[in-house]
């Protein structure tokens, strides 16, 4: 193995595949400890200047820090091909890469004629990690690149560019909420559901975007959910300020969401009279049951409580 002392500026890097990142806990690393190994470099080439292999990170680090010279493991010139698989083959074994970044590689692999089973033997993966990266190879290629550069997983951008049979308005609209980052990869999976239930693409888009929020929203499992679900156990057992207050809202919330549906009147009037009946007696026992509830409280939990009769007597 050489390893010789190479001046900064005959370092030459292959830039196309790779989104330049600051990486400042590397720069302070390097700071305060020097750096603790070297680069691997091809060549020489170009009059005796050198192609990176591995260490883009700490390239960009020493020229931050104003490095002149950089200790480097030197190796014969092959082809850009092979040094496409060596950089693959350590960028899986260290995943300082982004999605996008290896993607683009393997694109010129795939292109340069290699296949995918192949890919995967030569740098020691699955073929099916080789597939989840290539899966939309040569689609969205732009808005991949924005998505790159706000900081977003590329897994989102894959499975909304695979979501079936909805309009290109919906998709472009998708990318850019995805990209501001108002939901996260993980809501593409509601938002596929949503989008193939019967009756979305009748919907006009302001009611498709409502359902795609609501589907956003309800995937969240977060601390509320986790709360309404062990506060309406609790309740069950015994009452506390905080509890009940919660559980009101609740109520209330459910409350305006059936009051929303029975305002539509064309769903009433398509109702059995046998439908019409089994609603009215639930909500007819919800009635009786808070109207005990009035002699038993203070004035101002009345007050609250007359608020959920009144929503209860506007259903029935």
């Amino acid at each position: 193995m050489r390893i010789r002392k190479i001046p900064i500026k005959l370092i030459i890097e292959e830039n196309k595949y790779r989104n330049k990142v600051e990486d400042k806990s590397l720069i302070l690393s390097i700071r305060e400890k020097g750096l603790m190994e070297p680069l691997i470099v091809e060549g020489p080439v170009l009059k005796y200047k050198y192609l990176l292999i591995e260490g883009y990170r700490r390239l960009a680090s020493l020229k931050i820090l104003g490095y002149k010279t950089i200790p480097c493991v030197v190796k014969d010139v092959s082809s850009e091909e092979s040094r496409i698989l060596k950089r693959l083959t350590v960028e899986f074994s260290t995943k300082k890469k982004t999605s996008y970044e290896l993607e683009r590689m393997m694109e010129f692999l795939i292109n340069k004629g290699y296949t995918k089973k192949q890919i995967a033997k030569e740098i020691n993966v699955s073929i099916s990690t080789i597939y989840r990266y290539t899966k939309t190879i040569g689609k969205e290629t732009e808005i991949k690149r924005k998505a790159e550069a706000a900081g977003v997983d590329k897994s989102g951008i894959d499975d909304i560019i695979n979501i079936p049979d909805i309009t290109p308005e919906l998709r472009e609209q998708l990318y850019l909420w995805y990209i501001d980052k108002l939901f996260k990869a993980y809501h593409v999976r509601s938002i596929k559901l949503i989008t193939k239930t019967q009756y979305f693409n009748s919907l006009p888009t302001e009611s498709q975007h409502s359902c795609i929020w609501k589907a956003i929203n309800d995937t969240k499992f977060e601390k509320d959910k986790a709360k309404r679900i062990v506060f309406l156990e609790t309740i069950k057992h015994f009452t506390e300020e905080d509890l009940n207050k919660y559980i009101f809202g609740y109520v209330i919330d459910s409350l305006k969401e059936i009051n929303e549906v029975c305002e539509n009147q064309d769903f009433i009037n398509s109702l059995t009279v046998e439908q019409t009946k089994k609603i009215s007696r639930i909500l007819e026992e919800i009635q009786l049951k808070a109207s005990n509830l009035k002699e038993t409280n203070t004035p101002y939990q009345n007050q609250e409580n007359d608020n959920v009769i009144k929503n209860i007597k506007f259903l029935i």
